[in-house]
C-alpha cells in the first residue's frame, strides 16, 4: 500500500469513527417538531461510479460492518469490509441536524464542515432570516393577480396546475410554512382558487389541484384592456391638470402685468424751463 492510499485509509477511518459517535437511530423523522432535535450522521460509501454501495453501521478494528446495496438505493445485504478496502470508496456522509440534511462527499469536505461548524452557522442564519420574514407584512394578491400568474405558467406548460401551498411558495417562497399566520394565508388562497373555479376560470383536477380553462383568456384579456383604459384616462387627466396649471400661471402673469402697468408703474416726467422759470411736467 502506497503512502497516499495509507493516508486516505487512515483519514477515512478517523472520520467514520467520528460520525459513528453520533450514529443515526433505527427510526427517525426529518420534519416536524420531532426533527428539531436531530443531530446524527449516516455514513455511505460510494463506488468508483459514485453509486452508493454500502452504509456503515459499525467499525471495530480493521472490520467495517454494514449493509450492501445492489441497486444503489436499497441496502439489504449484510456485508463486512476491511479497512484496506476503504481507499476504493468515497465517503458520502449525511449529517441530519435539526430539520436539515447536510451532505458531504469526500474526506476534505466533511472535515472542513465540522471544523467551521457550518451546520450550526447555516441553521442559526436561517432562523434569523425566518424571524425577519415572520415580522414582514405580506401583501395578499387578489384573484386577478392569481389568475394572471396561473395564465403565465400555463403558457409555459400547458399541463400546469397549482394548489394553495404551491401558489404561496411561488408568491412568498417556502418560508411561509413557518409563519404564525400560515393557516390564515392558506385559507385565503384556498378561497381565491375556489372562487376562480366557481367563476369558470379554473377547473379542479384529479390531483386535487386547479388548472386554467379557456374562459380565463377572456377574463385576463378584459382585465388587461380595462387596466389599459384606466391608465390612459389617468394620463389624460394628468395632462389636463398640467395644462390647467400652465394656463392659470399664464393668466396670473398677464394679470400681474396689467396691474403693474395700471397702478405700480412710475409716471413719466419731463423737466425744462419756461422763460426763466424751471418746470417739471408729469405724464399721467
Amino acid at each position: 500500500m502506497g503512502v497516499k492510499a495509507w493516508f486516505r485509509q487512515f483519514a477515512m477511518k478517523r472520520l467514520i469513527t467520528t460520525a459513528l459517535n453520533k450514529k443515526s437511530p433505527a427510526e427517525f423523522t426529518t420534519s416536524g417538531d420531532e426533527a428539531k432535535n436531530n443531530d446524527f450522521y449516516i455514513v455511505y460509501l460510494l463506488d468508483r461510479e459514485a453509486v452508493p454501495r454500502f452504509v456503515v453501521q459499525k467499525l471495530q478494528g480493521s472490520e467495517i460492518s454494514g449493509k450492501w446495496s445492489l441497486d444503489g438505493r436499497n441496502f439489504t445485504e449484510d456485508e463486512t469490509l476491511t479497512s484496506s478496502e476503504l481507499p476504493d470508496f468515497t465517503l458520502w456522509i449525511h449529517h441530519h441536524y435539526r430539520t436539515w440534511v447536510f451532505k458531504t462527499v469526500g474526506v476534505q469536505k466533511f472535515f472542513l464542515q465540522r471544523l467551521f461548524g457550518w451546520p450550526w452557522i447555516k441553521v442559526a442564519l436561517d432562523r434569523r432570516l425566518q424571524a425577519r420574514f415572520n415580522r414582514k407584512e405580506l401583501t395578499r394578491q387578489d384573484r386577478i393577480k392569481v389568475l394572471e400568474h396561473i395564465f403565465a405558467e400555463t403558457i409555459k406548460d400547458s399541463e400546469f396546475q397549482t394548489q394553495p401551498s404551491r401558489l404561496m411558495t411561488h408568491l412568498y417562497t417556502a418560508r411561509w410554512v413557518h409563519r404564525p399566520d400560515r393557516v390564515d394565508l392558506e385559507n385565503y388562497y384556498t378561497f381565491i382558487l375556489k372562487a376562480l373555479a366557481q367563476s369558470g376560470d379554473l377547473e379542479t383536477t384529479q390531483q386535487h389541484g386547479y388548472k386554467l380553462t379557456a374562459k380565463a383568456l377572456n377574463t385576463v384579456t378584459f382585465h388587461a384592456e380595462d387596466e389599459r383604459r384606466h391608465n390612459d384616462n389617468k394620463k389624460i387627466q394628468t395632462w389636463i391638470v398640467i395644462l390647467t396649471v400652465a394656463l392659470t400661471a399664464v393668466g396670473i402673469a398677464q394679470a400681474g402685468a396689467a396691474v403693474d402697468e395700471q397702478f405700480l408703474k412710475p409716471p413719466e416726467t419731463f423737466s425744462g424751463t419756461l422763460g426763466d422759470q424751471s418746470i417739471t411736467l408729469i405724464q399721467k
